[in-house]
């Protein structure tokens, strides 16, 4: 988090402008969304579905990780209790990496592509834990969640900003003095 530098590094009369900046450069970069990585094709037929993981999304503490997953279908799909349609799914996945099990914490059914699209079903009732089976994409999620699986993927959109806002920091306050004279006004010469 930002916030902890910018107290001792932002003159007082500048926070607007320094917010300012941030807002507009979090606008610009952070319109990536997810940062979906394919990691399966289900096969043919009617519920044939591109599965992706967002990497981003990974969270671990301890023996369990959490992640998101997205579910992309080739045809329409229909919610038996509803009969509404939808194209993709997003599910937040919990795993529980030594003992080789997985839970749904939330399912959410989309009505365009790839999570897009207005939200036609949403389940947060986290599910019971099932046992991952060798050799199946969910042990493949599960290997990525937990740590034993690389993918290479792009930087995440929030990573991207925060990297950006402290390089624009770091020109402000050290080497572009003369080129932005205006924000690099804002930052105090100390910022240790």
């Amino acid at each position: 988090m930002l916030m902890p530098i910018l107290p001792g590094l932002v003159k007082p009369r500048c926070g607007a402008t320094v917010v300012a900046a941030a807002i507009v450069l979090l606008s610009v970069v952070g319109t990536a969304g997810a940062d979906w990585t394919k990691v399966s094709n289900s096969g043919a037929g009617a519920d044939d579905f591109t599965g992706y993981v967002d990497t981003a999304t990974i969270e671990r503490s301890g023996d369990l990780a959490k992640m998101a997953d997205l579910r992309d279908y080739r045809q329409a799909q229909v919610l038996k209790a509803s009969g509404k349609t939808y194209f993709s799914k997003r599910v937040s996945v919990e795993y529980h990496c030594k003992e080789e099990k997985m839970r749904w914490l939330e399912l959410v059914h989309y009505a365009a592509a790839m999570g897009k699209g207005e939200v036609v079903h949403r389940d947060d009732k986290p599910r019971q834990w099932i046992s991952v089976n060798s050799g199946t994409v969910a042990e493949t999620r599960w290997k990525i969640a937990c740590g034993q699986k690389k993918l290479r993927t792009a930087v995440a959109a929030s990573n991207l900003s925060e990297a950006v806002l402290l390089f624009l920091i770091w020109v402000a306050g050290r080497g572009g003095r003369k080129r932005w004279p205006t924000l690099s006004m804002c930052f105090s010469k100390n910022t240790k």
